[in-house]
């Protein structure tokens, strides 16, 4: 089976990236600000630069979107003079053993954090490595999941075996 997208209300972000020798960066992102848990949130960053620093070339070699220990990476590219632009999208997967332990239609915020992580290359070879992070506000509500529980008891010479069946009949997966 597919799974389905429940985010809504989408929001840009935007920030200045200024402390990686001289050169400018502006990150524009686009994610949801409310997902069902179960989903899959997806996150767009698009990367411009507005001033050219120091070293021959940029490279922003990994952009990873996070929240607790659930992780997505991706390799952003190389810049090398003012204008360039870059877009990286990532599908980020809101499964947590947290989320089980929601009543349904409980929220939950959690801070979406994105990490970049890169170096500024020299003429002469060398590198000088670059991170920045930014944290994004996220609320993830628990589904409407409505499940039929049927239990069977079978008597074997006195002795008892209990089953338990438990079906799923919404969108969800249940964890």
């Amino acid at each position: 089976r597919r799974q389905r997208q429940m985010c809504i209300r989408d929001r840009s972000y935007s920030t200045v990236i200024t402390d990686w020798n001289g050169w400018i960066i502006t990150l524009n992102i686009s994610a949801p600000r409310v997902c069902e848990a179960g989903s899959i949130a997806s996150v767009v960053m698009e990367f411009n630069v507005v001033e050219r620093g120091g070293g021959v070339r940029l490279s922003i070699t990994n952009v990873t979107v996070s929240t607790g220990n659930i992780r997505v990476s991706k390799y952003v590219g190389v810049f090398h003079d003012v204008g360039s632009r870059k877009e990286v999208s990532i599908g980020f997967p809101l499964v947590k053993h947290d989320y089980a332990t929601l009543s349904r239609g409980a929220t939950l915020r959690e801070n979406l954090t994105i990490t970049l992580s890169g170096y500024i290359e020299y003429s002469d070879g060398n590198r000088q490595g670059l991170e920045y992070s930014y944290t994004l506000p996220l609320i993830v509500i628990a589904p409407q999941s409505p499940l039929k529980l049927s239990l069977k008891v079978d008597n074997y010479d006195n002795k008892y075996e209990l089953s338990t069946f438990i079906q799923n009949f919404g969108f969800t997966p249940l964890y």
